[in-house]
């Protein structure tokens, strides 16, 4: 990576930050010369002139369809509601957003969140008023050709407004219910089951807290930071909101949300697990059995047969079963084979562990970590997208 920089004055109104980087991938000697043979056996068969001369006119006219394809300009829609007024509100609230990066000051925050209220609720209002005036246009012409059913349809709408169509929900014993009341009622249990419970997908949630206090005092994080970790996620609050009604509130005694302020705690977790499962995490598959790549909540193993691959994940799931921080979900993991054989869909990598548990991972032919595909054929697309990994992983 030659290159990183984070783009922090888009307005996107959202605490996210673009992040761009300069990749550059390395090949390996072997492969670069692999590949001079197969370009100079290609050249090698151009022997006549009217080849050649018909090769460049075939590549020259692929190349002008690309460029000409690249070049051409999409025409964005015209929002006949966004006009001046909305422009110079949106820059009002960007140059006030852009202060408070700068800054950081109370003041400026205030009238940014004064500025952002006010710009969107000029921007509803402009859309409301532009689809009133679309409805409108349209009973008129209904009126005028003659088309009575849409005319009366339409002016009913109109009359009626916004009506909320009515949804139904089943309880715990599948009856159904629709008081609004009840239907809060139901999704506070659900929420308030799902994050206390131990059959959660997400490996944030999965954390038990008095193992993740244990863990900062063996990684010797200072005191300071463990007593502020331990005020956030002590009698931890929640409510669940519903058509503008709030519930209850009941405490999460287990887990950190992913994206709240002590997420990326996880991540020594997440390290912990690793170091006690004696799992590599330098240098470079070529000169070891495995390797490991971690990125937050996000685990790749490369390894070189499945043998050794079955052998980390044993490792893997003692030692979160130990610190009671599940780092293998089945829905969510995957797993690719490096193979000279067609990738067949409906296969699965099965691995039985030492506890007697059973996890299936689907195999899939290629994926995504961390924004870069990842497969094991060669795809110009991937390749532009800074591929830079030659063998298959978890």
């Amino acid at each position: 990576m030659y290159y990183k920089r984070t783009y922090r004055g888009l307005d996107a109104d959202t605490d996210y930050f673009m992040v761009g980087a300069q990749l550059v991938q390395l090949l390996p000697e072997a492969r670069n010369q692999a590949m001079e043979k197969t370009r100079n056996n290609r050249i090698a068969r151009l022997r006549t002139n009217e080849e050649k001369v018909e090769y460049e006119r075939n590549l020259r006219g692929k190349l002008e369809a690309i460029t000409k394809k690249c070049n051409k300009e999409t025409k964005k829609e015209k929002k006949e509601w966004f006009d001046e007024e909305c422009k110079r509100e949106l820059q009002s609230r960007k140059k006030l957003r852009l202060k408070i990066l700068q800054e950081g000051m109370e003041e400026a925050k205030n009238k940014f969140e004064e500025q952002r209220r006010k710009t969107k609720m000029m921007l509803r209002n402009n859309k409301i008023k532009h689809y009133e005036k679309e409805q409108y246009n349209k009973n008129r012409r209904d009126y005028r050709n003659n088309d009575i059913r849409n005319f009366y349809q339409g002016v009913k709408n109109e009359r009626k407004g916004y009506q909320p169509k009515p949804v139904f929900y089943k309880d715990k014993d599948g009856k159904i219910i629709a008081a609004d009341d009840e239907v809060l009622e139901r999704w506070k249990g659900y929420f308030k089951q799902l994050l206390n419970g131990d059959e959660i997908n997400q490996a944030y949630d999965k954390v038990q807290r008095r193992e993740l206090y244990k863990i900062l005092d063996e990684l010797i994080i200072s005191k300071k930071l463990r007593r502020m970790i331990r005020l956030t996620l002590q009698k931890t609050q929640n409510r669940v909101k519903l058509n503008n009604q709030m519930s209850e509130e009941f405490e999460v005694r287990n887990g950190v949300r992913q994206g709240g302020p002590v997420s990326s705690v996880f991540s020594l977790v997440l390290e912990k697990v690793i170091r006690d499962a004696e799992i590599n995490r330098s240098g470079l598959l070529y000169y070891k059995r495995h390797q490991c790549l971690a990125f937050a909540d996000d685990l790749v193993i490369l390894a070189r047969n499945k043998k050794e691959l079955k052998e980390v994940i044993k490792r893997l799931e003692e030692q979160s079963r130990t610190t009671e921080a599940s780092v293998l979900t089945k829905k969510k993991a995957k797993y690719m084979e490096w193979t000279e054989q067609e990738y067949q869909e409906g296969r699965f990598f099965k691995v039985e562990t030492n506890t007697g548990r059973k996890y299936e991972f689907k195999e899939v032919e290629q994926f995504i970590f961390y924004i870069q595909y990842i497969c094991p054929k060669f795809d110009p697309h991937h390749w532009d997208l800074g591929n830079g990994a030659i063998f298959g992983g978890l």
